[in-house]
């Protein structure tokens, strides 16, 4: 008896968890959270406002001056939430003053908050007041279900509760005018601007807009029925479809456009950034010839730009004052003493080698123990004088740059790239570089590197490209053409020819089946010339028009001023 009293109540406690995560879920696909969220927060503000059931949260829970955080959720008349509604929030900052002695007004002044839906129908928006006291704050909802509705708030600092100063009562209708669509009255009357009479804002029907004849659109009926023109039955066209300008377009009518469609597909792009440079010696293989003492130049033994030469050949000769004290010093300490361990002349020695002076040539001054007036500069290794403006007599200062030598075989290729193209630029990328003056065969290259900056005269940033020349005969500073090779892994791609570019807009035309074509805003990303990246806007296997869309453009455009247009 115990045992089956157990398991009838492990299963009555079974069946009641059930339930309860069953409410719990519904509740929540329903409302769009949970069911004891409400009561646990505490909302500041439950009202029925038109046909909107709008719940008003704040943070913090006692109003400030300052920032408040106001999260306002929308229900419609069945209690569940409602999402994509037009929300503006109000606040009156300063109030109208009449002064009737002197026939002065002054007007009031408001601060709009902006408003920002963060899914479920709920919306927030920071309502910022200007200092302690009462403020005024009106809430406006509109949407297509339910039309318009405000609900106007009294904000005290300092205390949670927020009145009601007034709502829309349910089921009122509002009232506007034709030529001022800001008015909106809650009784008929005539306009306060213009004093025309006020029209009742009707609620836009998601049902059937018209009726219309795949064959003739022009055919627009209130009813269905049989096309006057050709007897077919009409095809109905609700309010969303007219709303977004969607066209219908019958399979005859394609086949005259030459209307052409291709689908939405999920692939690699792979683009080419042409770049123009020129060749250039690489730095890491120059050789600065700069000298660790002042002087004058005297014979020169390389005369002009170039010239090519092995390391250890002369270039010229030298005389310097410091140079030649400091071998007349050795020269005393040497003739003191025969010792190479003399702290002194080793000291003198090494003085002469950090002024440049080779090891044979201080032992060939110490077998002479005679000081030249000139001295000669040797090349330290092989390569071509590529900068040389010495001329005999020129004077020049410790650390002037006199010539340069570089390893002729050892170039690279520098090249500019526009503020557009280098984001997509990285080191280690493969490119192709050819050089149009010289030979049209092409030399793989990669990426060495990319300035982090753009120049100010041309906005291009600097980029240096690495190559195998195998031996070609290359000229510092020829043209060359560099293009390197993007590739962009798994992205959504379409025709480029399928994209309408209309200002700053991207439209394509959807193919929804039926004959209806739907024109569409997206995001595009990279193209190479055959296909562009969508970025935003379609999914994969949708299906888009790439041929006679402007004729499309141009019915939808008729039809409704949409906003990607």
């Amino acid at each position: 008896m115990d045992s089956s009293f157990k398991e009838y109540s492990l299963g009555i406690a079974s069946i009641t968890l059930l339930s309860l995560l069953v409410w719990l879920g519904v509740s929540f696909a329903v409302t769009g959270e949970a069911p004891f969220k409400a009561a646990l927060s505490g909302a500041a503000v439950e009202q029925q406002a038109g046909a909107y059931r709008i719940t008003i949260e704040t943070e913090p829970r006692t109003l400030r001056a300052g920032d408040n955080m106001f999260t306002i959720t929308l229900r419609d008349s069945e209690g569940l939430n409602l999402p994509g509604a037009g929300v503006r929030v109000v606040l009156e900052t300063a109030a109208a003053v009449h002064d009737h002695d002197h026939g002065r007004h002054q007007a009031a002044s408001f601060s709009e908050s902006p408003v920002s839906e963060i899914g479920g129908g709920r919306y927030q928006a920071n309502v910022h007041l200007p200092g302690e006291g009462d403020w005024p704050l009106l809430i406006e909802v509109d949407s297509e279900q339910g039309g318009h509705a405000d609900l106007a708030l009294t904000l005290s600092t300092g205390k949670a509760d927020i009145p009601v100063a007034s709502a829309t009562p349910e089921g009122q209708t509002h009232y506007t005018c034709s030529m001022h669509p800001s008015v909106s009255m809650t009784e008929p009357g005539a306009c306060p601007l213009c004093g025309m009479d006020l029209i009742p804002i009707k609620k836009i029907d998601a049902g059937v807009a018209h009726y219309t004849c795949p064959m003739h659109p022009s055919i627009k009926n209130a009813t269905a029925g049989q096309c006057p023109i050709c007897g077919m039955d009409l095809t109905a066209v609700s309010h969303a479809e007219k709303a977004a300008g969607s066209v219908i377009v019958d399979q005859r009518r394609r086949q005259l456009i030459g209307l052409k469609t291709a689908t939405v597909m999920r692939g690699d792009l792979q683009q080419s950034i042409r770049l123009i440079g020129e060749v250039e010696y690489d730095p890491e293989s120059l050789t600065d010839i700069a000298l660790p003492f002042d002087g004058k130049i005297g014979k020169l033994f390389v005369l002009a730009e170039g010239e090519e030469v092995k390391a250890g050949d002369p270039l010229f000769t030298v005389s310097s004052p410091v140079l030649y004290h400091a071998e007349r010093d050795f020269i005393r300490v040497r003739k003191l003493t025969d010792d190479a361990d003399d702290m002194d002349l080793e000291h003198a020695r090494q003085r002469l080698l950090t002024l440049g002076l080779g090891e044979d040539e201080i032992d060939e001054l110490a077998k002479n123990l005679e000081a030249r007036a000139y001295r000669t500069i040797h090349a330290p290794a092989d390569g071509v004088i590529v900068q040389h403006e010495l001329i005999a007599g020129q004077v020049f200062w410790l650390g002037d740059s006199l010539m340069h030598i570089a390893v002729a075989s050892d170039m690279r290729v520098k090249a500019a790239a526009y503020e557009s193209d280098a984001p997509f630029i990285r080191a280690g990328m493969r490119c192709s570089i050819r050089l149009p003056y010289i030979s049209d065969s092409i030399v793989e290259g990669s990426i060495d590197s990319i300035s982090p900056a753009l120049n100010n005269h041309d906005r291009s940033a600097e980029v240096f490209v690495d190559a195998l020349w195998a031996g070609r005969q290359l000229l510092a500073g020829s043209y060359a053409d560099v293009i390197v090779h993007v590739e962009v892994k798994d992205t959504l791609l379409i025709p480029e020819q399928a994209v309408i570019h209309s200002g700053e807009s991207r439209v394509v035309f959807v193919d929804e089946g039926e004959g209806r074509l739907q024109p569409r805003r997206i995001t595009t990303g990279q193209r190479n010339g055959e296909f562009i990246q969508v970025l935003d806007g379609l999914q994969q296997d949708e299906v888009v028009v790439t041929s006679g869309n402007f004729l499309l453009a141009s019915e939808s455009k008729l039809k409704a001023g949409i906003d990607q247009w």
